[in-house]
């Protein structure tokens, strides 16, 4: 685990992030069409998790079970990132005093 790798992925994550901002002020204004880009959905979520960790607070353990052969998605990364969101969201506001939330990924044969 190089650290400066680390930090490389988090530059790309947040100028993912900026693009998708702007698609989307674009695609409120008209300009654009839904767009799909190839996304690392266990990078997304370990970000998610990060940005979110300090309101999980003591009363929500935080567990990942993330698939490392995951091959990345094609998607709308603000999409994706709302649907993330959503979940944990309705998660913890189904948890009245303690609790966990697991999010998993693993790839499926169809």
């Amino acid at each position: 685990h190089d650290p400066s790798l680390l930090h490389v992925k988090q530059i790309q994550y947040a100028a993912e992030r900026m693009s998708v901002i702007i698609r989307q002020l674009n695609d409120f204004a008209g300009k654009n069409s839904l767009s799909l880009h190839r996304i690392d959905l266990n990078f997304t979520i370990r970000n998610y998790f990060n940005e979110i960790q300090s309101s999980l607070g003591d009363r929500i353990k935080w567990i990942e079970k993330l698939d490392p052969q995951l091959p990345p998605i094609l998607a709308n990364p603000m999409q994706i990132q709302k649907m993330i969101s959503n979940l944990v969201q309705n998660a913890m506001d189904a948890i009245p005093n303690q609790g966990e939330i697991t999010i998993e990924t693993r790839v499926t044969q169809s």
